[in-house]
């Protein structure tokens, strides 16, 4: 088990996984965030900032795409914890 802290930001990698805290940011905010972050780099896509784009290799669009749906999935469970927030076990 590794612990790296840095400007807020923690990782661990602990069983096999990486866990990564935002020391500063609730969910909200970090959901907030991670929004505007997907929807800023899909922008550059399509229409008129979208012809740049497909004029990257494939590998380079491959990894933006799959960094666009890292995002999307971290988004996707960040509305879970926010909707629907983890009880405290008391």
């Amino acid at each position: 088990m590794s612990e790296i802290t840095s400007f807020g930001i923690g990782v661990e990698e602990k069983n096999s996984s990486l866990i990564v805290s935002y020391e500063y940011e609730t969910a909200a905010d970090m959901l907030t965030r991670r929004t505007s972050q997907l929807t800023a780099l899909l922008s550059a896509t399509y229409g008129e900032a979208g012809d740049g784009f497909r004029r990257l290799d494939n590998s380079l669009q491959e990894d933006f795409m799959w960094l666009a749906h890292d995002l999307a999935q971290e988004i996707s469970l960040l509305s879970r914890v926010v909707t629907h927030p983890p009880r405290s076990k008391t």
